[in-house]
């Protein structure tokens, strides 16, 4: 089940820092023009709510991208949707790939 998307202007670009992206990368994956985004998570223009809604679903991705915790779950912030991105993320970054043996002894869920 796909969470509740909402990000903040603020959210938006932690979302980015996450994920590594500059705002065209997130433009290009929305469908908005990188002024659109940039005027957004600056606070100084709207999105419509189509709009909003393609920002929301490129961050969020298939799934695998970073989802919304909003101000009532604890603070408003950030996180990856699932343990697996960052950790997929980060091996992708140094340039590391676990090997198939060590991948079959891990436990499920484990990371």
């Amino acid at each position: 089940m796909r969470p509740r998307l909402n990000f903040s202007p603020r959210q938006s670009r932690a979302a980015r820092a996450l994920l590594d992206w500059d705002a065209a990368r997130l433009a290009q994956l929305a469908g908005l023009e990188v002024e659109a985004v940039e005027l957004f998570e600056a606070g100084e223009g709207d999105l419509s709510a189509a709009e909003h809604e393609a920002l929301c679903t490129a961050i969020y991705g298939d799934g695998w991208g970073v989802i919304a915790i909003q101000e009532c779950d604890g603070g408003e912030g950030v996180r990856f949707a699932k343990p697996r991105a960052m950790a997929a993320m980060l091996l992708d970054r140094l340039g590391l790939r676990p090997s198939a043996s060590a991948v079959e002894g891990r436990g499920r869920g484990d990371w």
